[in-house]
């Protein structure tokens, strides 16, 4: 009898125990978001995207050239890979309008150097601030691996990619930046249009930031608020 009770209990233990070899199935219509994860070097490369966006609309905004230096600096130090995602067919371009983006002008570092060059006044301290940031170029790559594309969403109209996949318990980032002609927000769902994530600020720049619970796939949704088109950036 003794014998026969240990017996039971351990196989009792063996149905309770974790699976740790694979992920439980979700529930169904599960929402794909759970506790924060693990941030990988591609999502410190977008966080650092993020902020570099952030310092450089603050200094055009105050003519302050150093911030704008600063985020070219950043910007310089973050490699990235271009790859574009399918967007969802859309009605076509208004006349007038141009379907040509420039790829990688909205987060330029020589641009964002250019025009720290302009606000300067020629002042030679920071003309020579700029010139040393440029000649540093060489020292992209610290932090890396996020991907980026640029595209243009027409005016009151939404952009729609339903092709972006991340792992389980491994923080997802995602940001759009925009080339301020236009409020954009931006949402995330996943596989079971469950709203992750959104960014409905009054301003054209995004951040969003998850973490699945299992290996999914989401998809974005990016709304032009204004009646003009804009062009803008997608890291993740």
């Amino acid at each position: 009898m003794h014998n026969k009770s240990l017996i039971s209990l351990f196989a009792a233990s063996l149905v309770s125990a974790p699976l740790w070899a694979a992920d439980p199935s979700p529930p169904p219509q599960s929402p794909n978001a759970g506790e924060k994860g693990q941030v990988s070097e591609a999502g410190q490369g977008v966080q650092a995207l993020v902020l570099a966006s952030q310092l450089a609309a603050w200094g055009r905004e105050a003519k302050d050239p150093v911030a704008l230096i600063s985020a070219a600096r950043i910007a310089q130090q973050v490699a990235t890979t271009e790859r574009k995602l399918v967007k969802a067919p859309a009605e076509a371009a208004p006349a007038g309008e141009t379907a040509e983006v420039k790829g990688g002008a909205i987060l330029s570092a020589e641009a964002l150097l250019q025009e720290a060059r302009e606000l300067s006044g020629g002042q030679a301290s920071l003309l020579a601030l700029a010139d040393a940031t440029a000649a540093a170029k060489g020292t992209k790559g610290h932090r890396g691996g996020a991907l980026e594309f640029t595209e243009r969403v027409r005016g009151n109209a939404t952009d729609v990619y339903s092709d972006l996949r991340f792992r389980a318990r491994e923080e997802a980032e995602v940001a759009v930046i925009g080339d301020s002609r236009s409020d954009l927000d931006c949402y995330v769902y996943d596989e079971n249009n469950n709203l992750i994530d959104s960014d409905t600020d009054s301003t054209s720049t995004c951040a969003l930031q998850w973490t699945p619970r299992w290996n999914g796939s989401f998809t974005l949704k990016i709304k032009n608020l204004g009646s003009r088109s804009s062009e803008y950036l997608v890291l993740s």
